[in-house]
């Protein structure tokens, strides 16, 4: 069993990852790894409160490592963190932390997207590195993302409808253009093939009656209903003489 201080330091940081990740109580023993056999560790939220308020301690070697492990897992940190013998979450991130000068949030969101494994965490990834391996064109995105940052700073701050608001607005709109410029020619060879074969699909597709009739209807939704009265005195009727 495990000791009883050691469980008060893994409720107590538990409860701490719980919070920063913004779980509920639900939503941890949903998403907690479940056992050798594919049983969950935990059964209810009561359950899960007294681990983590030290009410109830791990009865059970295997209980005790298979719930520390699933925990440990869960939060990406070591299992010496969870019972307090280190305050090293994790040397790995904490490596990667000290070589990129990137905070340790940071490092721990790109290891969640890996995991995610989402079509839209591997697009965020994909979109990631492409920029990093770019150093040049990564230091001109930023710089031009920062200045439009500042020219909506300055024209939120401007009075209406004058000159510097209208100089403000301008300097924004030709900093959006110049980071999309930037963007397209650095992202286009990542999602060049994709976007082909996409598109050759689209070209190559028919669709079907319902499909088109549901189309049409969406088309006409988005056009305002229009009366069109014609006043008959004002209706002229011009005969065309036909060519001999």
């Amino acid at each position: 069993m495990a000791k009883k201080y050691e469980m008060n330091v893994f409720g107590e940081r538990i409860g701490i990852l719980q919070a920063e990740r913004k779980y509920t109580n639900q939503k941890v023993i949903h998403y907690l790894p479940p056992d050798n056999d594919g049983n969950p560790l935990i059964n209810d939220t009561q359950t899960y409160m007294k681990y983590k308020s030290g009410e109830r301690f791990i009865r059970g070697a295997e209980k005790a490592v298979s719930l520390i492990t699933a925990f440990a897992k869960l939060y990406n940190v070591t299992t010496d963190y969870l019972l307090g013998n280190s305050d090293d979450r994790n040397p790995s991130i904490t490596n990667a932390q000290e070589l990129t000068g990137l905070q340790y949030q940071s490092i721990q969101s790109l290891y969640e997207l890996k995991e995610d494994n989402s079509p839209m965490a591997v697009d965020s990834l994909r979109i990631i590195d492409c920029l990093l391996k770019n150093s040049d064109y990564f230091m001109t995105f930023t710089h031009n993302l920062k200045t439009q940052l500042y020219a909506a700073y300055k024209a939120e701050h401007a009075k209406k409808g004058s000159a510097y608001d209208m100089e403000s607005l301008n300097s924004q709109y030709i900093a959006s253009q110049a980071i999309m410029n930037y963007l397209k020619d650095i992202l286009f060879d990542v999602f060049k093939q994709e976007f082909s074969e996409q598109l050759d699909r689209e070209k190559n597709y028919i669709p079907s009656l319902e499909e088109q009739q549901t189309l049409n209807e969406y088309y006409d939704s988005l056009l305002p209903p229009v009366t069109i009265s014609v006043d008959p005195s004002e209706v002229t009727i011009t005969k065309v003489e036909e060519n001999e």
